[in-house]
C-alpha cells in the first residue's frame, strides 16, 4: 500500500480546534464538466398508477394515453392494473411497477 505524499494535502487548523483537510487541485476528482461532456439531467420517475388508479394528469404531461400505458403493462409486466399498488415511469420511457402482492 502507498502513502500519498503530504504535499498533495493541505491542512487547516479550524478556530474550534478541528482539522479541515483539502487535496492539491491537481489531484480532485474529474467531473463531466471538467471533460466538457453534455450530461443529461436527473430527473424522478413520474407516478402514473396509484393504487389501482391511473393518474391521467402525468400521463398528459409526458405526452402519454391510457393505449400507450396499458399496452407497456400488459406486455412488460403481464397485469391488470388494479393489480398495482405505484407505477413510475422515468425519462426514458422505462415503466416501473409495484404490486400489492
Amino acid at each position: 500500500m502507498t502513502i500519498p505524499s503530504m504535499l498533495h494535502i493541505f491542512l487547516l487548523w479550524e478556530p474550534g480546534g478541528s482539522l479541515s483537510v483539502f487535496l492539491s487541485s491537481q489531484y480532485n476528482t474529474v467531473t463531466p464538466a471538467d471533460m466538457q461532456l453534455v450530461v443529461k439531467p436527473f430527473l424522478f420517475p413520474m407516478p402514473i398508477i396509484k393504487e389501482g388508479q391511473i393518474d391521467m394528469e402525468t400521463l398528459n404531461q409526458l405526452g402519454k394515453d391510457e393505449v400507450w400505458l396499458e399496452n407497456r403493462i400488459k406486455t412488460s409486466f403481464a397485469v391488470d392494473i388494479k393489480e398495482i399498488l405505484l407505477a413510475t415511469v422515468d425519462s426514458n420511457d422505462e415503466v416501473r411497477i409495484f404490486t400489492y402482492k
